[in-house]
């Protein structure tokens, strides 16, 4: 389907885990979980970034990539207009628009420009993106990881290979959704086009498939796209259309039935399930 771009987006995901930690803290590796209702929660930094991840598989250049300088980037665009000492403010708005144009992640996430000594406008993103949240509590296990073979020869004199190395922390099971927004009034003034709303849910399908490792194998359930006019519904009315009916202790995929109610579709609103 070809989405407009002067219309508003809501789009619900459902994503599940078993074994896995999908959402490491970066102090401890531990899953997130929110200590006062036991579910599990994902960033919306790390959802930002598989999206990322897939805009650059699918060939479309990102502008906050792993391991970049984004002062130097903003320094090089600058230099491609001429622009090497401190920029006027019609400097500042043009690179900004230049930078949108190129970069798909800037039209949906927005980012701060003004960060170096070649400051550009700061660009506000046209997609809010939600936290994600388990809808039941969740149980974390800590693994022990050991190895039998020793990393040179001295290490291996007179030790016991077969030791516990450390440990990993996984989720038994977790049913996690998160909601994002399209802004139509912020995308058609950052550019967004229907080529990006296409990019952008096919992405949320199969974002999770490229980042899979042995720890983190998120996997995409069920989502619904809401196509709507600015103001004519609110987002937890078409929230509520998906029903979520749990088992009293899940384990697996199979004890969370989600049930899109698609009669209940309000008049002017266009849903597409996947």
């Amino acid at each position: 389907m070809k989405f407009d771009p002067s219309k508003e987006l809501t789009i619900v995901v459902y994503l599940d885990i078993v074994n896995g930690n999908p959402n490491g803290d970066p102090g401890t590796g531990m899953p997130r979980v929110n200590p006062y209702t036991g579910h599990g929660f994902l960033t919306d930094g790390c959802e930002k970034r598989k999206l990322r991840n897939y805009f650059l598989h699918e060939g479309r250049p990102i502008f906050a990539m792993c391991e970049s300088a984004i002062n130097d980037t903003i320094r090089e665009e600058y230099a491609k207009i001429g622009v090497k000492s401190t920029p006027k403010d019609a400097d500042k708005a043009n690179l900004a628009k230049i930078l949108a144009n190129k970069y798909v992640d800037l039209k949906f996430f927005g980012h701060v420009l003004a960060t170096g000594d070649l400051p550009a406008n700061n660009l506000r993103g046209a997609l809010f993106v939600g936290e994600g949240e388990s809808i039941h509590p969740v149980i974390v296990r800590t693994i022990d990881i050991s190895r039998c073979y020793a990393t040179n020869d001295k290490e291996k004199t007179g030790k016991k290979l077969n030791q516990a190395l450390g440990s990993k922390s996984v989720i038994d099971y977790g049913m996690y959704k998160f909601v994002l927004k399209y802004s139509s009034h912020t995308g058609m003034a950052n550019g967004v086009t229907s080529e990006d709303l296409e990019l952008l849910v096919e992405s949320l399908q199969w974002c999770w498939s490229i980042d899979r490792s042995a720890n983190r194998d998120l996997r995409f359930q069920k989502m619904v796209v809401f196509s709507h006019d600015p103001k004519s519904v609110q987002t937890q009315k078409l929230e509520a259309l998906i029903e979520a009916t749990i088992a009293p202790k899940p384990t697996c995929t199979e004890d969370v039935s989600l049930v899109f109610k698609s009669d209940e579709v309000p008049e002017g609103v266009i849903a597409l399930e996947f």
